[in-house]
């Protein structure tokens, strides 16, 4: 707000457009640019329309797009779709559930034979044999590689920027922050970070398990002079299929027909939000 109302008291316009004084105007930009600093941090994207612009004498800007250099998390979530009311009514009752359920328990306790035992042992193996499984199927996916190439076609066809798969460089741990100055030298001004952290099956539960695939992908734009972050985001994909442990497990093309779904979205996103968006008024 005071630099708006500065702009105003010097016959600055309300879209920013200078009516009057361009000495003035000229000098309080400078200004500004020396307080504030020329790099933003966060998701101000209007930085990042400043930094999308081909330089002299060329008709695309060259941005290089990597990905992780590490394995994503994977894991299983088991979530309880009762609702809070029911939940709180549990907890009300559950002094006199338990005097009430604790003979019956006894019961079953005492007459429970080997074989039920057996049976309810087997039960579980199956479960964890499942789980393991599909922890395979998944460990054996290129992710980290087929979001980048993805990344990279989408923005060839829709935007004028030439990309370009930088493999040697990018995140190797979670958090990882790399050195991307050399690259002005092969007049790369930008580099693109599509980073998978984790891809799990989030299940819940009505009358058995059912599972939906979500991928969480953090997102950085950094410009190479000075390694500023231009834009950063953390995105979650929620896959549209649920299905029973048993039928992910038994179905490695639906899986990866799920994995290349989530690329797309996540890519196309990605790609229309830095490179598309129109210039504020």
């Amino acid at each position: 707000m005071k630099a708006r109302a500065t702009f105003q008291r010097f016959g600055w316009g309300g879209q920013g457009r200078p009516r009057r004084h361009p000495l003035i105007a000229g000098v309080l930009i400078l200004a500004l640019v020396a307080q504030f600093g020329c790099a933003s941090s966060g998701t101000d994207k209007r930085s990042a329309l400043i930094l999308l612009q081909p330089p002299p004498g060329e008709t695309a800007l060259k941005v290089a797009v990597t990905s992780g250099r590490f394995t994503p998390t994977f894991g299983i979530i088991k979530s309880d779709t009762h609702s809070v009311k029911e939940q709180l009514l549990f907890v009300a009752l559950s002094p006199l559930i338990v005097v009430l359920m604790v003979p019956l328990f006894l019961l079953v306790l005492y007459e429970e034979s080997a074989v039920e035992r057996a049976e309810r042992a087997e039960v579980v193996a199956k479960i964890e044999k499942r789980e393991a499984t599909i922890h395979e199927m998944v460990a054996a996916q290129r992710i980290q590689d087929d979001l980048l190439a993805r990344v990279i076609v989408i923005g060839g066809k829709i935007t004028p920027h030439a990309f370009m798969e930088l493999t040697d460089r990018g995140p190797s741990t979670p958090g990882d922050h790399p050195d991307y100055h050399p690259l002005l030298q092969e007049v790369i001004y930008a580099v693109l970070e599509v980073v998978v952290e984790s891809v799990a099956l989030d299940g819940i539960s009505d009358f058995g398990w059912d599972f939906r695939l979500i991928m969480s992908v953090n997102t950085r734009l950094v410009r190479t002079v000075d390694n500023a972050e231009i834009y950063v985001r953390t995105r979650t994909y929620y896959g549209k299929s649920w299905r029973t442990m048993e039928e992910w497990v038994g179905d490695p093309e639906g899986l990866r027909d799920e994995l290349n779904q989530a690329y797309a979205d996540i890519a196309e996103k990605t790609v229309e939000e830095i490179f598309l968006r129109p210039e504020s008024n």
